[in-house]
């Protein structure tokens, strides 16, 4: 090589495209896990709620106290639902109930619960029932929904 030969430019620095798309992949990742467990933290706590809910609406309804039992039932559903699920326990002669499940999922970013009840009678058990509930105003509630 000679003297004259102008100086060539520095070779510009390659890419690290994967450490790119490693990054983009981490941080999706991670928001991804962050989200469900959010969802997931969020149901969980739920549990204890819906459950305690759906415990003292039967046992109001037990006890034949209508209006204790209507604020937890949905503003839309109230009287014709209570009304046929307490015709209905005091047909059986229910005396007794325990909580047996609760679960609550999230469906179009509302929270609904399915609590199960073990409804008994003065014999034993008589029958399962599944009280389906929604949050309303803050609220678990009994809905048909």
């Amino acid at each position: 090589m000679s003297a004259n030969q102008p100086d060539r430019p520095p070779r510009p620095r390659p890419r690290r495209w994967w450490l790119i798309i490693a990054l983009v992949a981490g941080v999706l990742v991670v928001l991804c896990c962050g989200g469900v467990a959010l969802l997931f933290g969020r149901t969980a706590l739920e549990v204890g709620p819906a459950g305690k809910a759906g415990d003292a609406y039967v046992e109001a309804v037990l006890a034949g106290d209508d209006a204790r039992a209507l604020q937890y039932v949905c503003a839309g559903d109230s009287r014709s639902l209570h009304d046929e699920f307490a015709s209905h326990l005091r047909g059986e002669n229910a005396t007794g109930h325990r909580v047996v499940n609760t679960s609550v999922t999230t469906r179009n970013l509302s929270l609904h619960a399915t609590v199960r009840v073990e409804v008994s009678g003065s014999s034993g058990p008589i029958e399962t029932v599944t009280l389906p509930m929604v949050k309303e105003d803050g609220k678990w509630k009994v809905c048909d929904r």
